[in-house]
């Protein structure tokens, strides 16, 4: 299964040099938060308004979700969190995926 990580786009470059790592997150739970594509365009929306960006400063990466050493359903249906660090080998920009897709 494809899973989708959104973040300000200023993060970038560190997601490219050291993967997703949820001791990173500004949230209360220290966990990385991935949606499932149907969830996308919300998960872009929610982002933008929690860190007050336009949605044209958001980036989208996703990964297999063989990458994960574990995945936890959240309550929201096609919403989920990460414990482990996604190495950066492992994380794509969303593009490829997306193309193919629509």
């Amino acid at each position: 299964m494809i899973l989708y990580h959104v973040s300000p786009e200023r993060n970038t470059a560190n997601i490219q040099a050291h993967g997703v790592d949820p001791t990173l997150s500004e949230g209360a739970r220290q966990v990385s938060w991935w949606v499932a594509r149907e969830k996308l365009t919300w998960a872009i929306a929610h982002v933008s308004a929690r860190h007050d960006l336009s949605a044209r400063h958001i980036d989208v990466h996703t990964a297999n979700i063989k990458a994960f050493g574990q995945v936890s359903r959240f309550a929201t249906r096609g919403v989920f969190t990460s414990k482990c660090v996604v190495r950066p080998d492992r994380v794509l920009p969303a593009s490829a995926y997306l193309q193919g897709a629509e």
